[in-house]
């Protein structure tokens, strides 16, 4: 199966969804937030949901430090960002945490979560937009 990198913004409630699908790579990883940044739709005060559940993690903690360090240097977020990582296995929530403690990647707040409910919940999204960000997910996903 190929490797899926795709987005969507979602403007009327404030959230960017980046979705990942099989192996993850840092270069097709800066495509894709190189991509997100440059759509005229970006926000940077947007909520985030990295979708990393059909995804397989295969950077090391070298490169996800290299991905931290070019985020800062190239996205210049300006004000604070939320940002979800959603995930479903004990591996993607090792990663994820060693993402989450990378200093370089402030000014952003990252939190790891399992489920879509409580990412919305955290990025201060009501919770009648469930089953919408849920659909929107889902329409990223490729069988």
């Amino acid at each position: 199966m190929p490797d899926i990198y795709r987005y969507s913004i979602l403007k009327d409630i404030g959230l960017i969804i980046q979705y990942h699908q099989n192996n993850i790579t840092k270069n097709k990883m800066q495509q894709l937030k190189s991509d997100i940044i440059n759509d005229k739709d970006f926000d940077p005060k947007f909520g985030f949901i990295v979708d990393l559940r059909n995804a397989n993690i295969n950077l090391t903690e070298d490169e996800l430090l290299e991905y931290g360090n070019w985020v800062k240097e190239n996205v210049k977020l300006k004000g604070l960002m939320r940002l979800v990582l959603l995930t479903s296995t004990p591996d993607h929530v090792a990663k994820t945490i060693l993402f989450t403690l990378n200093e370089n990647i402030s000014p952003l707040q990252y939190k790891t979560f399992s489920t879509v409910e409580a990412s919305i919940r955290w990025l201060n999204i009501d919770n009648c937009h469930l089953d919408y960000v849920t659909r929107a997910i889902e329409k990223l996903f490729v069988d």
